[in-house]
């Protein structure tokens, strides 16, 4: 099928249907196994006419700002936990997202507090504007809400990708 130029009658100006047609397909499209943009659903969601309120759970804002924590290069780990809760973890075959992330919320403010392990050759101080950003980000693309404030704590350092020599 041809495409053809048809003009814009508010603009009088030509209107390639070829490449308005590309750039729309370009736009909407998701990466397989990728979450859908909020602001792609989340229009139609806010105009709705049915009254009523939504909580989200504490437990849900931290498994959103640990999942975002452990995107960032340079975390290891998000919490630190003794070693019976990780045994506990893997023989119940679940891993708990919300370790490490304390979370104070209101109704439209987050406060929150993130342990983590950091690779050993990061920048701490870069990567932890990195978390905060990611984090601040996710929270308020996914729920709406603002995070007033992100304390992080760094706990430990990982050393296993850093190369150790010995001198015999």
């Amino acid at each position: 099928m041809e495409q053809k130029n048809h003009p814009n009658p508010q603009t009088e100006h030509q209107l390639d249907m070829g490449k308005a047609a590309t750039n729309r397909v370009n736009l909407l499209s998701v990466n397989k196994g990728d979450p859908i943009p909020a602001p792609y659903f989340s229009k139609k969601l806010l105009n709705s006419s049915i009254g009523g309120t939504t909580h989200i759970s504490d437990d849900v804002l931290a498994s959103i700002a640990g999942i975002a924590t452990s995107e960032i290069k340079g975390v290891s780990e998000v919490g630190l936990s003794s070693l019976r809760k990780r045994i506990s973890e893997k023989l119940g075959g679940k891993e708990r997202t919300t370790r490490g992330v304390e979370v104070s919320a209101g109704d439209k403010e987050v406060t929150l507090d993130i342990t983590v392990k950091l690779i050993y050759g990061y920048s701490i101080p870069t990567t932890i504007v990195e978390i905060r950003d990611n984090v601040a980000d996710k929270l308020f693309r996914y729920c709406n809400v603002v995070s007033k404030e992100i304390n992080v704590r760094v706990a430990a350092l990982d050393f296993s990708s850093y190369p150790t020599s010995r001198v015999e």
